[in-house]
Protein backbone atom coordinates (compact mmCIF):
# COMPACT_ATOMS: atom_id res chain seq x y z
CA UNK A 1 0.00 0.00 0.00
CA UNK A 2 1.51 3.29 -0.91
CA UNK A 3 2.10 5.73 1.71
CA UNK A 4 2.95 9.25 0.26
CA UNK A 5 3.87 10.89 3.40
CA UNK A 6 5.33 14.19 1.67
CA UNK A 7 5.43 17.10 4.05
CA UNK A 8 3.20 20.29 3.17
CA UNK A 9 6.01 22.56 1.09
CA UNK A 10 5.53 26.23 2.27
CA UNK A 11 4.98 28.81 -0.89
CA UNK A 12 8.61 30.07 -2.90
CA UNK A 13 9.30 33.22 -1.75
CA UNK A 14 8.73 35.89 -3.81
CA UNK A 15 9.43 39.88 -3.83
CA UNK A 16 6.13 40.91 -4.87
CA UNK A 17 4.19 42.28 -2.60
CA UNK A 18 0.14 40.76 -2.01
CA UNK A 19 -2.45 43.78 -2.63
CA UNK A 20 -3.98 43.36 0.34
CA UNK A 21 0.04 43.79 2.35
CA UNK A 22 0.84 47.24 -0.22
CA UNK A 23 -2.84 48.38 1.13
CA UNK A 24 -2.14 47.77 4.97
CA UNK A 25 0.93 49.63 4.66
CA UNK A 26 -0.17 51.93 2.78
CA UNK A 27 -2.92 52.86 5.27
CA UNK A 28 -0.25 52.83 8.47
CA UNK A 29 1.50 55.32 6.77
CA UNK A 30 -2.20 57.32 6.70
CA UNK A 31 -2.67 56.75 10.23
CA UNK A 32 0.57 58.17 11.27
CA UNK A 33 0.53 61.02 9.04
CA UNK A 34 -3.01 61.73 10.83
CA UNK A 35 -1.12 60.80 13.94
CA UNK A 36 1.72 63.38 13.72
CA UNK A 37 -0.96 66.46 12.69
CA UNK A 38 -2.92 65.53 15.77
CA UNK A 39 0.51 65.80 17.81
CA UNK A 40 1.74 62.84 18.15
CA UNK A 41 4.91 63.33 17.62
CA UNK A 42 5.29 65.74 20.80
CA UNK A 43 6.52 63.85 23.51
CA UNK A 44 5.19 63.87 26.66
CA UNK A 45 7.29 65.06 29.72
CA UNK A 46 9.11 62.39 31.57
CA UNK A 47 8.93 62.77 35.23
CA UNK A 48 10.53 59.88 37.48
CA UNK A 49 7.98 58.75 40.02
CA UNK A 50 8.01 61.22 43.57
CA UNK A 51 8.15 58.07 45.87
CA UNK A 52 7.93 54.29 44.90
CA UNK A 53 6.18 52.78 48.21
CA UNK A 54 5.85 48.59 48.37
CA UNK A 55 3.71 46.85 50.95
CA UNK A 56 3.69 43.55 49.68
CA UNK A 57 1.57 41.85 52.28
CA UNK A 58 1.09 38.56 50.36
CA UNK A 59 5.04 38.17 49.86
CA UNK A 60 4.79 37.58 45.51
CA UNK A 61 6.91 40.21 44.55
CA UNK A 62 10.25 40.73 43.79
CA UNK A 63 11.63 44.32 44.78
CA UNK A 64 14.77 43.89 43.60
CA UNK A 65 12.85 43.97 40.11
CA UNK A 66 10.24 45.94 41.20
CA UNK A 67 11.39 49.57 42.48
CA UNK A 68 13.79 49.72 39.65
CA UNK A 69 11.47 49.26 37.04
CA UNK A 70 8.87 51.42 38.22
CA UNK A 71 11.67 54.28 39.14
CA UNK A 72 12.33 54.03 35.54
CA UNK A 73 8.44 55.12 34.41
CA UNK A 74 7.84 58.24 32.91
CA UNK A 75 4.74 60.10 34.54
CA UNK A 76 3.85 63.35 33.34
CA UNK A 77 3.53 64.87 36.70
CA UNK A 78 5.21 63.96 39.84
CA UNK A 79 3.24 60.88 41.09
CA UNK A 80 3.77 58.24 43.75
CA UNK A 81 3.30 54.82 42.92
CA UNK A 82 2.03 52.41 45.48
CA UNK A 83 1.83 48.64 45.20
CA UNK A 84 -0.06 47.06 47.29
CA UNK A 85 -0.73 43.22 47.71
CA UNK A 86 -2.57 40.86 50.19
CA UNK A 87 -4.73 37.35 50.11
CA UNK A 88 -8.27 37.28 50.04
CA UNK A 89 -11.57 35.60 48.07
CA UNK A 90 -12.48 35.69 45.14
CA UNK A 91 -16.14 37.00 46.73
CA UNK A 92 -14.44 39.82 48.80
CA UNK A 93 -14.68 43.63 48.05
CA UNK A 94 -10.89 44.31 47.02
CA UNK A 95 -11.55 48.02 47.02
CA UNK A 96 -12.77 47.92 51.52
CA UNK A 97 -9.74 45.82 51.89
CA UNK A 98 -7.32 48.10 50.28
CA UNK A 99 -9.20 51.32 51.94
CA UNK A 100 -9.30 49.50 55.35
CA UNK A 101 -5.45 48.50 55.05
CA UNK A 102 -4.72 52.70 53.94
CA UNK A 103 -7.03 53.55 56.97
CA UNK A 104 -4.77 51.11 59.43
CA UNK A 105 -1.17 51.84 58.18
CA UNK A 106 -0.52 54.39 56.05
CA UNK A 107 -3.10 57.49 56.36
CA UNK A 108 -1.18 59.71 54.19
CA UNK A 109 -2.40 57.71 50.97
CA UNK A 110 -5.70 59.10 52.25
CA UNK A 111 -7.02 62.93 52.01
CA UNK A 112 -7.04 65.64 54.87
CA UNK A 113 -10.91 64.48 55.41
CA UNK A 114 -10.30 61.11 54.37
CA UNK A 115 -12.94 61.10 51.86
CA UNK A 116 -10.83 60.38 48.96
CA UNK A 117 -7.27 59.29 48.01
CA UNK A 118 -4.59 61.84 48.41
CA UNK A 119 -3.60 63.81 45.65
CA UNK A 120 -0.89 62.65 43.53
CA UNK A 121 -1.22 58.85 44.35
CA UNK A 122 -1.67 56.42 42.35
CA UNK A 123 -2.05 52.64 44.09
CA UNK A 124 -1.93 49.45 41.56
CA UNK A 125 -3.43 46.20 44.24
CA UNK A 126 -3.20 42.74 43.50
CA UNK A 127 -4.89 39.74 45.33
CA UNK A 128 -3.02 36.80 44.50
CA UNK A 129 -6.03 34.44 45.77
CA UNK A 130 -9.35 36.42 45.22
CA UNK A 131 -7.68 36.99 41.72
CA UNK A 132 -8.19 40.45 42.09
CA UNK A 133 -6.34 43.63 40.54
CA UNK A 134 -7.47 47.48 41.71
CA UNK A 135 -6.28 50.38 40.33
CA UNK A 136 -7.00 53.39 43.04
CA UNK A 137 -5.99 57.49 42.58
CA UNK A 138 -5.97 60.68 44.07
CA UNK A 139 -8.40 63.32 42.05
CA UNK A 140 -5.57 65.10 40.37
CA UNK A 141 -4.85 61.67 38.95
CA UNK A 142 -7.97 60.58 38.25
CA UNK A 143 -8.99 58.89 35.01
CA UNK A 144 -12.09 57.43 33.72
CA UNK A 145 -13.66 54.01 34.60
CA UNK A 146 -12.76 52.72 31.42
CA UNK A 147 -9.42 54.00 31.65
CA UNK A 148 -9.32 52.25 34.58
CA UNK A 149 -10.82 49.30 32.93
CA UNK A 150 -7.39 49.48 30.46
CA UNK A 151 -4.80 49.69 33.04
CA UNK A 152 -6.29 46.35 35.00
CA UNK A 153 -6.30 44.63 31.57
CA UNK A 154 -3.29 45.27 30.40
CA UNK A 155 -1.92 43.20 33.67
CA UNK A 156 -4.04 40.38 34.01
CA UNK A 157 -2.58 38.37 31.02
CA UNK A 158 0.47 38.15 33.43
CA UNK A 159 -0.93 37.87 36.83
CA UNK A 160 -3.10 35.06 35.67
CA UNK A 161 0.02 33.45 34.90
CA UNK A 162 1.15 34.34 38.43
CA UNK A 163 3.74 36.76 36.76
CA UNK A 164 3.17 39.00 39.78
CA UNK A 165 5.87 41.07 39.66
CA UNK A 166 5.73 41.62 36.07
CA UNK A 167 1.78 42.35 35.95
CA UNK A 168 2.42 45.51 38.56
CA UNK A 169 4.74 47.25 36.39
CA UNK A 170 2.94 46.69 33.39
CA UNK A 171 -0.21 48.26 35.28
CA UNK A 172 1.97 51.06 36.65
CA UNK A 173 3.44 51.61 33.06
CA UNK A 174 0.24 51.57 31.49
CA UNK A 175 -0.67 53.80 33.97
CA UNK A 176 1.51 56.09 33.41
CA UNK A 177 0.39 56.68 29.72
CA UNK A 178 -2.65 57.25 31.09
CA UNK A 179 -2.89 59.38 33.90
CA UNK A 180 -3.25 63.02 32.68
CA UNK A 181 -2.67 62.36 29.27
CA UNK A 182 -3.57 65.20 27.05
CA UNK A 183 -6.74 65.57 25.05
CA UNK A 184 -5.14 64.79 22.49
CA UNK A 185 -3.79 61.94 22.99
CA UNK A 186 -7.11 60.04 24.15
CA UNK A 187 -8.23 57.37 22.28
CA UNK A 188 -11.58 58.79 21.32
CA UNK A 189 -10.10 61.59 19.54
CA UNK A 190 -7.67 59.71 17.87
CA UNK A 191 -11.10 57.78 16.93
CA UNK A 192 -13.02 60.79 15.79
CA UNK A 193 -10.14 62.14 13.92
CA UNK A 194 -9.30 58.76 11.51
CA UNK A 195 -12.34 57.08 12.13
CA UNK A 196 -12.62 56.34 8.04
CA UNK A 197 -9.43 54.69 7.71
CA UNK A 198 -9.01 53.02 10.89
CA UNK A 199 -11.88 51.57 10.07
CA UNK A 200 -11.06 50.32 6.69
CA UNK A 201 -7.47 49.29 7.82
CA UNK A 202 -9.52 47.15 11.00
CA UNK A 203 -10.88 45.28 8.17
CA UNK A 204 -7.88 45.07 5.98
CA UNK A 205 -5.78 44.27 9.26
CA UNK A 206 -8.42 41.53 10.40
CA UNK A 207 -8.60 39.83 7.05
CA UNK A 208 -4.80 39.57 6.83
CA UNK A 209 -4.77 38.39 9.98
CA UNK A 210 -7.54 35.76 9.43
CA UNK A 211 -5.33 34.10 6.76
CA UNK A 212 -2.45 34.01 8.77
CA UNK A 213 -4.42 32.27 11.47
CA UNK A 214 -5.65 30.01 8.87
CA UNK A 215 -2.91 29.08 7.24
CA UNK A 216 -1.16 28.48 10.74
CA UNK A 217 -4.09 26.20 12.02
CA UNK A 218 -4.13 24.16 8.10
CA UNK A 219 0.00 23.34 9.17
CA UNK A 220 -1.00 22.35 12.52
CA UNK A 221 -3.73 20.29 11.37
CA UNK A 222 -1.41 18.36 8.89
CA UNK A 223 1.72 18.06 11.22
CA UNK A 224 -0.53 16.60 13.56
CA UNK A 225 -2.26 14.22 11.19
CA UNK A 226 1.05 13.31 9.21
CA UNK A 227 2.63 12.45 12.93
CA UNK A 228 -0.53 10.14 13.83
CA UNK A 229 -0.87 8.59 10.21
CA UNK A 230 3.09 7.77 10.57
CA UNK A 231 2.79 5.82 13.73
CA UNK A 232 -0.34 3.95 12.41
CA UNK A 233 1.30 2.81 9.04
CA UNK A 234 4.72 1.59 11.05
CA UNK A 235 2.67 -0.41 13.40
CA UNK A 236 0.45 -2.08 10.43
CA UNK A 237 1.12 -5.09 10.41
CA UNK A 238 1.46 -6.04 14.41
CA UNK A 239 -2.10 -4.18 14.22
CA UNK A 240 -3.04 -6.56 11.94
CA UNK A 241 -1.40 -9.53 13.70
CA UNK A 242 -3.01 -8.51 17.40
CA UNK A 243 -6.33 -8.30 15.34
CA UNK A 244 -6.01 -12.22 14.70
CA UNK A 245 -5.85 -13.50 18.04
CA UNK A 246 -7.93 -11.57 19.93
CA UNK A 247 -11.07 -13.73 21.26
CA UNK A 248 -14.01 -13.01 18.92
CA UNK A 249 -15.82 -15.06 21.93
CA UNK A 250 -15.38 -12.24 24.36
CA UNK A 251 -17.75 -9.28 24.63
CA UNK A 252 -15.45 -6.30 24.19
CA UNK A 253 -13.48 -8.65 22.10
CA UNK A 254 -15.98 -8.94 19.56
CA UNK A 255 -16.82 -4.98 19.65
CA UNK A 256 -13.07 -4.22 19.07
CA UNK A 257 -13.20 -6.44 16.16
CA UNK A 258 -15.92 -4.77 14.79
CA UNK A 259 -14.09 -1.90 14.69
CA UNK A 260 -10.91 -3.30 13.15
CA UNK A 261 -13.15 -4.27 9.91
CA UNK A 262 -13.46 -0.87 9.41
CA UNK A 263 -9.96 -0.14 9.66
CA UNK A 264 -8.32 -1.40 6.25
CA UNK A 265 -11.05 1.29 4.37
CA UNK A 266 -10.40 4.02 7.00
CA UNK A 267 -6.72 3.42 6.32
CA UNK A 268 -7.27 3.95 2.49
CA UNK A 269 -8.98 6.86 2.94
CA UNK A 270 -6.68 8.53 5.24
CA UNK A 271 -4.05 7.95 2.21
CA UNK A 272 -6.12 9.53 0.45
CA UNK A 273 -6.86 12.58 2.42
CA UNK A 274 -3.21 13.34 2.67
CA UNK A 275 -2.75 12.91 -0.94
CA UNK A 276 -5.35 15.95 -1.56
CA UNK A 277 -3.57 17.99 0.80
CA UNK A 278 -0.39 17.98 -1.31
CA UNK A 279 -2.61 19.83 -3.72
CA UNK A 280 -4.49 22.10 -1.79
CA UNK A 281 -3.15 25.94 -3.12
CA UNK A 282 -2.21 27.75 -0.52
CA UNK A 283 -5.25 30.34 -0.93
CA UNK A 284 -7.68 27.50 0.26
CA UNK A 285 -4.96 27.27 3.19
CA UNK A 286 -6.11 30.51 4.25
CA UNK A 287 -9.45 30.14 4.46
CA UNK A 288 -12.12 28.08 7.07
CA UNK A 289 -12.67 25.19 4.49
CA UNK A 290 -9.35 24.35 3.89
CA UNK A 291 -8.60 24.34 7.64
CA UNK A 292 -11.68 22.33 8.23
CA UNK A 293 -9.94 19.66 5.41
CA UNK A 294 -6.81 19.52 7.03
CA UNK A 295 -8.08 19.59 10.65
CA UNK A 296 -10.26 16.26 9.01
CA UNK A 297 -7.01 14.79 7.78
CA UNK A 298 -5.89 15.33 11.65
CA UNK A 299 -9.03 13.57 13.17
CA UNK A 300 -9.28 10.79 11.37
CA UNK A 301 -5.67 9.86 11.46
CA UNK A 302 -5.90 10.26 15.39
CA UNK A 303 -8.65 8.11 15.60
CA UNK A 304 -6.83 5.51 13.60
CA UNK A 305 -3.62 5.85 15.63
CA UNK A 306 -6.21 5.36 19.24
CA UNK A 307 -7.67 2.59 17.63
CA UNK A 308 -4.48 0.39 16.48
CA UNK A 309 -3.42 0.90 20.51
CA UNK A 310 -6.78 -0.44 21.83
CA UNK A 311 -5.95 -3.65 19.26
CA UNK A 312 -2.82 -4.07 21.20
CA UNK A 313 -4.75 -3.80 24.18
CA UNK A 314 -7.33 -6.02 23.62
CA UNK A 315 -5.13 -8.72 22.32
CA UNK A 316 -2.89 -8.94 25.57
CA UNK A 317 -5.21 -7.84 28.12
CA UNK A 318 -8.22 -10.51 26.56
CA UNK A 319 -5.88 -13.32 26.30
CA UNK A 320 -4.08 -12.62 29.68
CA UNK A 321 -0.71 -12.08 28.00
CA UNK A 322 2.59 -11.07 29.62
CA UNK A 323 1.94 -7.42 29.16
CA UNK A 324 -1.84 -8.07 30.58
CA UNK A 325 -1.24 -5.99 33.45
CA UNK A 326 0.22 -2.93 31.84
CA UNK A 327 -3.01 -3.14 29.26
CA UNK A 328 -5.28 -3.17 32.85
CA UNK A 329 -3.40 0.11 33.23
CA UNK A 330 -4.61 1.79 30.34
CA UNK A 331 -7.51 0.62 30.92
CA UNK A 332 -8.55 1.94 34.55
CA UNK A 333 -6.31 5.24 33.72
CA UNK A 334 -8.81 7.12 33.62
CA UNK A 335 -11.42 6.08 36.57
CA UNK A 336 -7.44 6.25 38.26
CA UNK A 337 -7.21 9.77 37.28
CA UNK A 338 -11.05 11.17 38.19
CA UNK A 339 -10.70 9.55 42.00
CA UNK A 340 -7.53 11.36 42.32
CA UNK A 341 -9.28 14.47 41.27
CA UNK A 342 -11.95 14.70 43.65
CA UNK A 343 -9.80 16.64 46.50
CA UNK A 344 -9.28 19.28 43.58
CA UNK A 345 -12.81 19.37 42.70
CA UNK A 346 -14.06 19.76 46.31
CA UNK A 347 -11.64 22.58 46.90
CA UNK A 348 -12.91 24.81 44.43
CA UNK A 349 -16.56 24.63 45.03
CA UNK A 350 -18.52 26.83 47.19
CA UNK A 351 -20.31 24.61 48.82
CA UNK A 352 -20.56 24.18 52.51
CA UNK A 353 -18.02 21.03 54.24
CA UNK A 354 -20.90 18.98 54.70
CA UNK A 355 -22.58 19.13 51.66
CA UNK A 356 -23.90 15.23 51.16
CA UNK A 357 -22.83 14.84 47.54
CA UNK A 358 -19.28 15.70 48.40
CA UNK A 359 -19.28 12.87 51.34
CA UNK A 360 -20.72 10.87 48.88
CA UNK A 361 -17.54 11.08 46.32
CA UNK A 362 -15.07 11.15 49.17
CA UNK A 363 -16.84 7.61 50.43
CA UNK A 364 -16.68 6.09 46.51
CA UNK A 365 -13.42 7.18 46.41
CA UNK A 366 -12.03 4.53 48.87
CA UNK A 367 -14.43 2.37 47.88
CA UNK A 368 -13.32 2.17 44.13
CA UNK A 369 -9.72 2.29 45.23
CA UNK A 370 -9.85 -0.73 47.28
CA UNK A 371 -11.71 -2.20 44.70
CA UNK A 372 -9.50 -1.43 41.67
CA UNK A 373 -6.68 -3.61 44.06
CA UNK A 374 -9.14 -6.39 44.34
CA UNK A 375 -9.96 -6.76 40.76
CA UNK A 376 -6.64 -6.54 39.76
CA UNK A 377 -5.77 -9.42 42.08
CA UNK A 378 -8.56 -11.27 40.52
CA UNK A 379 -7.40 -10.78 37.17
CA UNK A 380 -3.98 -11.98 38.41
CA UNK A 381 -5.19 -15.19 40.00
CA UNK A 382 -7.69 -16.16 37.36
CA UNK A 383 -10.80 -15.76 39.77
CA UNK A 384 -12.00 -12.43 37.12
CA UNK A 385 -12.43 -13.05 33.93
CA UNK A 386 -11.24 -10.39 32.02
CA UNK A 387 -14.39 -8.99 30.34
CA UNK A 388 -16.06 -9.45 34.05
CA UNK A 389 -12.77 -6.87 34.92
CA UNK A 390 -13.91 -4.07 32.32
CA UNK A 391 -17.47 -4.26 33.20
CA UNK A 392 -16.48 -3.47 37.00
CA UNK A 393 -14.81 -0.57 35.59
CA UNK A 394 -17.37 0.29 33.02
CA UNK A 395 -19.74 0.10 36.05
CA UNK A 396 -17.68 2.56 38.85
CA UNK A 397 -17.00 5.36 35.80
CA UNK A 398 -20.51 5.34 35.40
CA UNK A 399 -21.41 5.88 39.44
CA UNK A 400 -18.68 8.40 39.64
CA UNK A 401 -20.12 9.95 36.33
CA UNK A 402 -22.99 10.42 38.21
CA UNK A 403 -21.32 11.47 41.53
CA UNK A 404 -19.43 14.48 39.69
CA UNK A 405 -22.92 15.52 38.06
CA UNK A 406 -24.64 15.54 40.83
CA UNK A 407 -21.91 17.34 42.87
CA UNK A 408 -21.58 19.93 39.87
CA UNK A 409 -25.58 20.64 40.44
CA UNK A 410 -24.84 21.61 43.94
CA UNK A 411 -21.70 23.81 43.13
CA UNK A 412 -23.92 25.37 40.83
CA UNK A 413 -27.14 26.00 42.86
CA UNK A 414 -24.34 27.61 45.99
CA UNK A 415 -22.81 29.81 43.42
CA UNK A 416 -25.47 31.16 41.76
CA UNK A 417 -28.04 33.74 42.85
CA UNK A 418 -30.69 33.43 40.19
CA UNK A 419 -32.01 30.66 37.69
CA UNK A 420 -30.04 32.74 34.96
CA UNK A 421 -27.02 32.36 36.53
CA UNK A 422 -27.66 28.28 37.29
CA UNK A 423 -28.42 28.05 33.35
CA UNK A 424 -24.98 30.26 32.65
CA UNK A 425 -23.12 27.81 34.51
CA UNK A 426 -24.81 24.55 33.47
CA UNK A 427 -23.80 25.80 29.84
CA UNK A 428 -20.25 25.99 30.73
CA UNK A 429 -20.25 23.05 32.43
CA UNK A 430 -21.61 21.22 29.10
CA UNK A 431 -19.40 23.07 27.58
CA UNK A 432 -16.36 21.84 29.22
CA UNK A 433 -18.05 18.37 28.75
CA UNK A 434 -17.96 18.75 25.37
CA UNK A 435 -14.35 19.96 24.66
CA UNK A 436 -13.39 16.54 26.98
CA UNK A 437 -15.01 14.34 24.67
CA UNK A 438 -13.68 15.61 21.44
CA UNK A 439 -12.23 12.87 19.17
CA UNK A 440 -8.46 14.27 19.39
CA UNK A 441 -9.02 14.94 23.13
CA UNK A 442 -10.04 12.07 24.24
CA UNK A 443 -8.07 8.84 25.46
CA UNK A 444 -8.96 5.63 23.66
CA UNK A 445 -9.56 2.57 25.74
CA UNK A 446 -11.55 -1.24 25.42
CA UNK A 447 -14.67 0.41 26.92
CA UNK A 448 -14.59 3.86 25.04
CA UNK A 449 -13.72 1.41 21.60
CA UNK A 450 -16.37 -0.79 22.73
CA UNK A 451 -19.26 2.19 23.47
CA UNK A 452 -17.60 5.50 21.17
CA UNK A 453 -21.21 6.98 22.44
CA UNK A 454 -20.32 6.77 25.86
CA UNK A 455 -19.44 9.90 27.86
CA UNK A 456 -18.20 10.55 31.80
CA UNK A 457 -18.46 13.27 33.70
CA UNK A 458 -14.57 13.55 34.94
CA UNK A 459 -12.83 15.68 37.58
CA UNK A 460 -10.33 17.74 35.12
CA UNK A 461 -14.06 18.76 32.85
CA UNK A 462 -16.10 19.36 36.34
CA UNK A 463 -13.20 21.68 37.52
CA UNK A 464 -12.96 23.80 34.29
CA UNK A 465 -16.73 24.10 33.56
CA UNK A 466 -17.40 25.59 37.19
CA UNK A 467 -14.46 27.57 37.12
CA UNK A 468 -15.63 29.36 33.71
CA UNK A 469 -18.90 29.36 35.57
CA UNK A 470 -17.70 31.34 37.98
CA UNK A 471 -15.88 33.67 35.61
CA UNK A 472 -19.68 33.97 32.98
CA UNK A 473 -21.64 34.75 36.46
CA UNK A 474 -18.62 37.88 37.27
CA UNK A 475 -18.58 39.28 33.95
CA UNK A 476 -22.55 39.02 33.88
CA UNK A 477 -23.11 40.85 37.51
CA UNK A 478 -20.85 43.79 36.14
CA UNK A 479 -17.42 42.07 36.03
CA UNK A 480 -15.89 45.25 38.14
CA UNK A 481 -16.52 46.98 41.51
CA UNK A 482 -16.12 50.58 42.11
CA UNK A 483 -17.88 50.75 45.83
CA UNK A 484 -16.00 50.49 49.00
CA UNK A 485 -18.38 47.97 51.10
CA UNK A 486 -20.18 49.12 54.21
CA UNK A 487 -17.16 49.70 56.01
CA UNK A 488 -16.41 52.59 53.26
CA UNK A 489 -18.40 54.96 54.89
CA UNK A 490 -19.00 57.74 52.92
CA UNK A 491 -15.51 57.40 51.28
CA UNK A 492 -15.54 58.57 47.46
CA UNK A 493 -12.11 58.06 46.46
CA UNK A 494 -11.35 57.26 42.52
CA UNK A 495 -10.91 53.81 41.93
CA UNK A 496 -12.08 50.13 41.13
CA UNK A 497 -10.83 46.31 40.41
CA UNK A 498 -11.58 43.38 38.76
CA UNK A 499 -11.29 39.74 38.51
CA UNK A 500 -8.00 38.42 36.59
Amino acid sequence: MSTDLRPVRPAETTTTVPPLARMARFLAAVALAGATLLGLGTPAQAVPPTDVVVADTAGILDQATLKPAIEDTSFRNPTTVVVFTQRGAKDDNFNERVLAFARAHHPAWLSDDGQKWADGLFIVGIDPEGRHVGTYMGEDRKVSQDAQGDIQDSAKDLLADAQWTDGAIEAVQTGARIINRPWYLSPVTLVLAGLGVLAVGAVVVGILVSRHNNRRKFAEAVAQGDAAYTSVTLDLDATELNARTIPAESTYGALVLERYREFRAQYTRLNDQRRELDGVPKKRRSVPDGVAQAEAFAEAAVALDKLDDVIADSNAFLNHASNWDEAWDHQTRDLREDLGGIEGVLETSDTEPGEPTAATLLCFREDARASLQAWGAGLADGSMTPDEGLDAVREARARLSDLFREHAEAMITTYATSESEEELMRGQLQQAQADATRPRARRSSILTTSYPGVYYWGAASVGAGYSSGQESVYSARGGSSTGYGSSGGSFSGAGSSSSF
